[in-house]
């Protein structure tokens, strides 16, 4: 039998290319769903611009299909929109879409149609009358299918030619070719010995640069290929996903550190988090503006300091841990500001870091990207499994969305750090919790 599914609105505004998840399938849009995404196409927002997509989407398909009885797209779909004004009945108003599409599904349960919405209680719901209903993310791709930005490959020859320091032209290296731009490697002998560290630049595989960013040490191969990535100025945008105590922000900061103060690759060193309230909002904070950041700059103050360390005295004599006492005479090329400061900007010679970015929209983060200008390195880090921002999830955000988006262009690199090194207790947590 054939597989029916019904999606809700929620659904396509999550992803309003959904219909490539369900190849060889019958979906059935119900003209309620329809309705509100015409009403949403309207509005300036993530939502609207998805309505937008999909109702273009479907008015192409119509071009060539029966809008009502089915229109089939590339991957053996075919979309039905279903017009009929079920009686809701027991289910509540028929002013409310969501009765309407259960009515429907009610209506055909002979076909054991599927619901597929990121609506929890419209999940239950359904369940609760028998019918079927799953979470959008269970047909979209998953987090483990997501690109690492580095990989293994069993080969001495190679691995040794990389450790004495000779790149390898992938010309003469088929089995090479694969590898995407930018990409890293650590090659292995047969015993899964790890031989040399490298990275794909163009057209070769060249050897790792043991670099020490700010005296700091990598502590694993993932941290190793961070490191090259971000202190590569030939590759202006860098991502960093991995959980809690990876030392993803502490590396970013570090190489920040490194590129404009001791490499002089960059003028400044601006640093943006999102400022995702807990409690009381940001306006309501008394101080000045650095002061009302202060509580979302706690992460990176902390890298800070931890660099600062590395240093020698502070400037009463004694050995300082505060980042502004330490780097005193280099606080004027160092910025934190909130996000909202980016709008409108553009930012030229300038190394900038963006933190926690996975609570930042797909829009929000084509805005941060296309306000570099010459010479600006843009470094996009954050934890997918840890979201604050009730409308995002780990496939549908803007750290994420640039992952998957840029793992093809010789533009970008990608490492996802997945070794703690905060403590065995933070590394545990974040595993289990």
């Amino acid at each position: 039998m054939e597989k029916t599914y019904i999606l809700d609105t929620s659904t396509i505004i999550s992803d309003p290319n959904c219909l490539e998840n369900f190849p060889n399938s019958k979906v059935i849009i119900h003209i309620s769903a329809l309705n509100e995404l015409d009403k949403l196409k309207a509005f300036s927002t993530d939502a609207g611009k998805s309505a937008r997509v999909f109702i273009r989407l479907l008015d192409r398909l119509s071009e060539s299909g029966d809008i009502q009885k089915g229109m089939s797209a590339k991957n053996g779909t075919i979309i039905e929109i279903d017009t009929n004004e079920y009686d809701t009945g027991n289910l509540g108003s028929s002013d409310y879409g969501d009765n309407r599409m259960l009515a429907c599904a009610l209506a055909i349960k002979e076909k054991k149609p599927t619901i597929v919405t990121k609506d929890i209680g419209f999940r239950i719901r359904a369940r609760a009358l028998n019918v079927d209903a799953v979470d959008h993310e269970k047909y979209s791709h998953t987090t483990e299918s997501l690109h690492k930005g580095f990989r293994e490959i069993q080969n001495a020859k190679y691995g040794n030619r990389i450790r004495k320091g000779n790149p390898i032209d992938l010309k003469i290296s088929p089995d090479l070719k694969g590898l995407r731009p930018n990409e890293c490697i650590y090659f292995t002998d047969k015993n899964r010995e790890i031989i040399a560290l490298g990275k794909r630049n163009c057209k070769f595989v060249n050897p790792l640069n043991n670099t020490k960013p700010w005296n700091l040490s990598s502590r694993n191969i993932e941290q190793a290929f961070a490191i090259d990535l971000l202190l590569d100025p030939k590759v202006p945008l860098v991502t960093l996903s991995g959980i809690a105590g990876t030392g993803k922000t502490l590396v970013a900061v570090a190489c920040g550190l490194e590129a404009v103060i001791n490499k002089g690759l960059y003028d400044n060193l601006f640093i943006y988090r999102p400022i995702q309230p807990v409690g009381k909002d940001m306006g309501f904070l008394p101080g000045d503006i650095d002061e009302k950041l202060e509580p979302w700059m706690g992460a990176i103050n902390d890298s800070l300091n931890l660099l600062a360390k590395h240093n020698a005295k502070g400037r009463n004599g004694r050995r300082q841990t505060n980042w502004r006492d330490k780097l005193g005479q280099y606080t004027d090329r160092i910025h934190m500001e909130a996000m909202a400061h980016l709008r409108g900007r553009s930012i030229p010679n300038t190394f900038i870091l963006i933190d926690e970015c996975q609570n930042i929209s797909k829009k929000e983060i084509k805005t941060i990207i296309t306000r570099a200008a010459h010479n600006t390195k843009i470094v996009l880090t954050g934890d997918i499994e840890q979201i604050d921002d009730w409308r995002l999830d780990a496939l549908n955000n803007g750290l994420t969305y640039v992952i998957e988006n840029f793992r093809d262009s010789e533009l970008a690199g990608h490492i996802s750090l997945t070794k703690g090194e905060r403590s065995p207790l933070a590394s545990e947590a974040a595993r289990i919790l």
